[in-house]
């Protein structure tokens, strides 16, 4: 484990790409129809949006993510290869930049093909993978067993923000930004439980309510945008330009930080 210091001073001069996505992805092509699925958490979602089934959505594009990974994979790396050089010409450097990648610190999961993405990074690439977390994982965290025993690809380093969240730190020290799954999951809305529900309606993960555009039958509590497209704030954008390829854009965006 290194602290946030160390991480500045292994990456200096490098170009740094955090890789993002949806974790804990639904897969059950039944959603809300499973007569098993466990309600209980959900009543107000179910109460107040029993016609939207945004789980049973959610698991067909968890299907095509996954279907797509190593292509999708491979397409950007051959995107960022690209950046570099462009910018090596750009500059008339001898050298192309160093090429690092981060994560937020998620677990491997089988359900989350963003994760599948960084495994492959770690197991075919020479790049460093550095995982940032708020605090040291606890000694019962599924965090450690799940990278190197379940996915076999224990990464470059754990990055200890010593209680800043991650999502504040790399977004801020990125070069580029690769949302896997942007573009088909940011328009599914996602239910909320409702421990996650606080007094006055908004959502204790800061996620945002649909917007007035998605109409009133849309402003009850119980769904909220993806955190995928709350947590890419005006703020980011303007950072940030897209930078993708319409051919394969419907899977991933790639935000390349402005000059």
């Amino acid at each position: 484990m290194i602290t946030a210091d160390d991480f500045e001073r292994h990456t200096q001069g490098a170009y740094v790409v955090h890789i993002a996505g949806k974790g804990n992805m639904h897969t059950d092509p039944l959603g809300e129809d499973n007569r098993h699925w466990d309600a209980t958490e959900y009543t107000t979602y179910v109460t107040n949006y029993p016609w939207y089934k945004s789980f049973q959505q959610q698991a067909a594009v968890y299907r095509d993510l996954d279907d797509h990974v190593r292509d999708e994979y491979l397409r950007i790396r051959a995107k960022l290869e690209a950046i570099l050089e462009g910018r090596q010409r750009a500059k008339n450097a001898p050298t192309r930049e160093r090429l690092v990648f981060t994560f937020d610190g998620d677990n491997y999961q089988e359900d989350s093909p963003f994760t599948k993405i960084i495994r492959l990074l770690i197991l075919e690439t020479r790049y460093p993978v550095y995982a940032f977390k708020d605090k040291p994982p606890s000694s019962t965290s599924k965090h450690f067993p799940s990278w190197i025993t379940t996915a076999n690809a224990p990464y470059t380093a754990l990055v200890n923000l010593q209680g800043m969240e991650p999502k504040d730190y790399t977004r801020a020290r990125c070069n580029a930004y690769v949302s896997y799954g942007y573009p088909k999951l940011a328009g599914i809305l996602q239910p909320q439980k409702d421990a996650e529900i606080l007094s006055d309606g908004s959502d204790v993960r800061r996620r945002l309510p649909p917007p007035a555009s998605y109409g009133p039958e849309f402003d009850k509590p119980g769904l909220v945008m993806s955190s995928m497209s709350s947590e890419l704030s005006m703020d980011f954008v303007e950072q940030f330009r897209i930078t993708t390829t319409p051919e394969f854009g419907r899977y991933w965006l790639l935000y390349d930080r402005r000059s």
